[in-house]
């Protein structure tokens, strides 16, 4: 609606409208049964990307930290996993692009070396 077309309270308040009588009532029909050019109103697809519904279990932590963020907490949380995401594929196509390592060994947390898991079959 425009701002043009915008009635006041006031404006609607000074209209005299006829009481709502049982007779007029039970007159009234929808608008589709009296006016079916009329096509009814429908929301379009969303927009892209479409989001998806999940259910999802969180922290308590991590839940109360997002909801006290205030409106818009369920789409921080989408913003976060959408960055991580993103992150870790970025990642992911660097480490191919790169190639194989020759002789892959990782030190543990005590300072030695030890055979990656998936040289060993795990």
């Amino acid at each position: 609606m425009k701002k043009d077309n915008i009635v006041s309270k006031e404006d609607l308040q000074a209209v005299e409208s006829p009481p709502l009588t049982d007779r007029l009532l039970k007159r009234m029909r929808p608008v589709g049964e009296t006016h079916p050019e009329i096509p009814p109103k429908v929301r379009g697809p969303q927009r892209t990307p479409t989001k998806k519904s999940t259910t999802i279990r969180l922290n308590a932590e991590v839940l109360d930290f997002f909801k006290a963020q205030g409106n818009g907490w369920q789409t921080k949380i989408n913003e976060v996993l959408h960055n991580h995401m993103k992150s870790v594929r970025d990642q992911t196509v660097e480490a191919q692009a790169q190639g194989p390592r020759k002789g892959k060994r990782r030190v543990s947390d005590s300072g030695t070396k030890r055979e990656s898991p998936d040289r060993l079959g795990r």
